[in-house]
C-alpha cells in the first residue's frame, strides 16, 4: 500500500509497510552560542540605527523642499 505522509501520523499502514517513511532531519553543523547571537544583534541594531539617522534628516529635507515648492506654486 503506498501511503501519501504529509505528518507521521497520517498514515494509515503498518509501521514499516510503507514506500515513503519520514527522513531524519540531520543535525546543523555549528551551534551559535549565546555570545554570538547577542553580539550579531547589537550589531545590526546599530546597523539600523545608522540607516535611520542617516536618511531622516534627508527625509526631513526633502519633505520641507516640497512643501516650499508647493506653497510657491499656490502662491505665485
Amino acid at each position: 500500500m503506498i501511503c501519501h505522509l504529509r505528518t507521521l501520523g497520517e498514515c494509515g499502514c503498518a509501521p514499516g509497510t510503507c514506500h515513503q517513511q519520514p527522513r531524519a532531519i540531520p543535525a546543523p553543523l555549528h551551534q551559535f552560542s549565546v555570545v554570538e547571537i547577542i553580539s550579531t544583534s547589537i550589531l545590526i541594531g546599530a546597523i539600523a540605527t545608522f540607516i535611520a539617522l542617516v536618511s531622516i534628516p534627508r527625509a526631513i529635507g526633502a519633505s520641507h523642499d516640497q512643501f516650499l515648492a508647493q506653497q510657491e506654486s499656490r502662491n505665485g
